[in-house]
């Protein structure tokens, strides 16, 4: 029996050109978004229109958000891959199985990777200087100009 698999295929013969389809699909929209929006780091006024009623409506209602973010939680998301991957042993889908395990794990993995990449590009090399910003520092005792703070070194250009 060379060339057979073992378990039955997760989609019906009929339905796999349909869901090849759908996942192209799915697949070139995620794309195209993340191109489109690739460098938008900040919400724009499409994104303020929207969010705004949302947020003021859910603020009167904290248990119905609280509700509504459970099912994307840890412990939900182990009892519904516990009982997919359950459900696929039953029925002699080894591959669906597997495919219901993993799933969760490598998309988390996948967004560690992505967010490490994109960081990078964001800010390949970031020194102290530009983030730390002189209002976090103390003014005087750490400078090397003259033993001059910031604010009397402007006063002495000011002056010039």
């Amino acid at each position: 029996m060379e060339g057979t698999r073992s378990g039955l295929p997760l989609l019906a013969a009929s339905a796999r050109p349909r869901a090849g389809v759908l996942l192209a699909g799915c697949a070139v929209l995620v794309a195209v978004l993340g191109l489109v929006f690739a460098r938008q780091n900040t919400a724009d006024r499409f994104d303020h229109a929207v969010d705004s009623p949302v947020i003021g409506w859910f603020a009167g209602h904290h248990a119905l958000a609280l509700w509504l973010a459970f099912p994307g939680s840890m412990i939900p998301a182990v009892v519904l891959t516990a009982a997919l991957a359950l459900g696929c042993l039953l029925t002699g889908r080894r591959r669906g199985a597997v495919l219901a395990i993993l799933a969760v794990p490598v998309t988390a993995a996948i967004s560690v990777i992505v967010d490490e990449i994109r960081s990078e590009r964001l800010a390949p090399s970031v020194d102290l200087e530009d983030v730390v910003s002189d209002d976090l520092l103390p003014k005087e005792g750490i400078y090397e100009h003259d033993g001059a703070s910031p604010a009397a070194q402007s006063e002495e250009v000011g002056k010039r």
